[in-house]
């Protein structure tokens, strides 16, 4: 611990203190100086406490060499909340067992903490213990709820795998009883009542609950003032919200099958072109019957065809079919002399218009390897932007449909939000300050497009240097004193020892 960390108060009027919970990104690294760690000489503390007056309650003021202060990793990954959300709903439990009251200010993905924890808190005696909240540029994602959803659902399958089975041997036993003379039908109509039950409670557990279910702690009698402020122009909430929003700008259209048809037509295509051009043929015929003969080659095309099928039909049936067989070989036979003499005359164009579905059909044979590679490119088309949005999110190996970016949370407890934008001059002075930082980081327009590649650790990176970096609005939430003047408002405004 730190040897200036501001003293823990003894005295009863003293029991309140204020907890920070920093964001992703922001988590401790050695002797670095963070926005949240206690530490007496902390520019955003120093502020905070400079306004609250001396009558008012302090950050951390329930720590010492017993008590530590909460922190969590600051990982960019949703397991990581996870175990800072049950964290912190120790640290409030155990700050109520020792009569703290409290405050919690959560910056970033801090405020998911800390409305995740609420609702675990929700009508707990711990939960009395919070005074008021304040989160500052959160990005609520509601991450859990379906986890939750889902484990509700799992728990009613499991009860009615054990519950059905019994009802049936208990049926089972009525209608032997029944039959034998023992009981009435009476049993019989018990069982079905029975059953009935079974199936209600089932219907109940796994379908009507998990609906309700969100809606049943979302009003309390005395719930617990908090306060939202958020702004349009905050980094984070913008690439978070975009990147989460944004349609897949590589996806195909098409289904799978169409998709690789159109590419190996558009293959077979290519190098029936490509061997056109290539190729060095004879001179064209410019004659006024060139399309005139196109089209009687293309008649005989079809004759050669029509007669290779009619040999297996004629020695697979009768021997009617012979003069039909021989008119068709002939005609192949005419159009094989005039082939002949086509080519023998160096008419290019016909011989070229005669060949050509026979050259598609041997460059569409050549082309079916790339069908593999084809199937592997749309399948990364399909999955490689929510590949990046769930890096982005910090929702790896997360199995459930990606959570809206939102303002508000949609699982908070007990806590009643009021939602504020950031004051108007607080934002013009943290764009004054960001248009220097994106000169920095990013250089020219030219610069910017010419290397356009966005990959995940491109995100990770952006994450990181909007959330380290002190000259942008997603700063400004700690580091401007209107904004820091409106958190101690609100902690004052509900401050046990302001009402007393």
């Amino acid at each position: 611990m730190d040897d200036d960390r501001p003293a823990a108060q003894e005295t009863p009027a003293a029991k309140e203190t204020i907890v920070l919970v920093h964001g992703t990104f922001a988590g401790p690294r050695g002797e670095d100086a963070r926005w949240w760690k206690p530490d007496a000489l902390n520019p955003f503390i120093k502020r905070l406490h400079d306004r609250l007056g001396e009558a008012a309650p302090r950050c951390w003021a329930h720590c010492d060499e017993v008590a530590p202060y909460f922190f969590w990793t600051g990982a960019n990954h949703w397991v990581d909340r996870f175990w800072a959300i049950q964290h912190l709903r120790e640290h409030i439990t155990e700050l109520h067992r020792k009569g703290w009251a409290c405050h919690i200010v959560g910056h970033s993905h801090g405020g998911n903490v800390i409305a995740e924890a609420m609702y675990l808190l929700r009508g707990t005696p711990a939960e009395k213990s919070v005074r008021s909240v304040v989160t500052l540029g959160t990005p609520f994602l509601d991450v859990y709820g379906p986890i939750q959803r889902r484990n509700f659902k799992r728990l009613g399958w499991i009860t009615a795998a054990g519950l059905l089975p019994a009802l049936a041997l208990i049926g089972l036993m009525i209608e032997e009883r029944v039959r034998a003379g023992h009981w009435t039908d009476a049993a019989s109509a018990y069982a079905i009542a029975a059953a009935a039950i079974a199936v209600a409670f089932c219907f109940v557990w796994m379908i009507v609950l998990p609906r309700i279910m969100p809606h049943l702690f979302r009003k309390s009698a005395d719930p617990v003032p908090a306060l939202g402020i958020n702004s349009r122009y905050d980094e984070a909430w913008q690439l978070l919200h975009h990147v989460r929003s944004t349609p897949n700008p590589l996806a195909v259209k098409e289904s799978l099958p169409a998709y690789v048809l159109g590419r190996l037509k558009a293959a077979a295509l290519l190098r029936y072109e490509a061997a056109k051009t290539l190729v060095i043929r004879q001179a064209l015929d410019r004659s006024p019957s060139g399309p005139a003969m196109t089209w009687v080659f293309r008649f005989f095309y079809v004759l050669i065809l029509a007669c290779i099928l009619a040999v297996p039909y004629h020695f697979g049936l009768s021997p009617q079919s012979l003069l039909l067989t021989v008119f068709v070989g002939c005609l192949a036979i005419i159009g094989a002399v005039l082939l002949i003499a086509l080519l023998s005359l160096g008419s290019g164009r016909h011989v070229a218009n005669f060949s050509k579905p026979i050259e598609l059909t041997f460059t569409s044979l050549l082309a079916l390897p790339i069908i593999p590679s084809e199937c592997v490119t749309y399948l990364v088309r399909k999955q490689s932007w929510t590949l990046l949005q769930r890096w982005a999110l910090g929702l790896d190996g997360y199995r459930y449909p990606l959570p809206e970016v939102t303002t508000v949370p949609q699982r908070a407890g007990g806590t009643q939000f009021t939602f504020e934008a950031l004051p108007a001059a607080v934002e013009t002075r943290a764009m004054a300050a960001r248009s220097g930082w994106i000169n920095s980081h990013l250089g020219s327009a030219a610069d910017l497009f010419s290397n356009l590649v966005l990959t995940a650790s491109d995100v990770a990176d952006l994450l990181q240097h909007i959330e380290r970096d002190q000259s942008l609005v997603h700063a400004a939430y700690y580091t401007d004193d209107d904004c820091v003047e409106r958190i101690a408002r609100w902690i004052e405004q509900h401050s046990t020892r302001q009402q007393a």
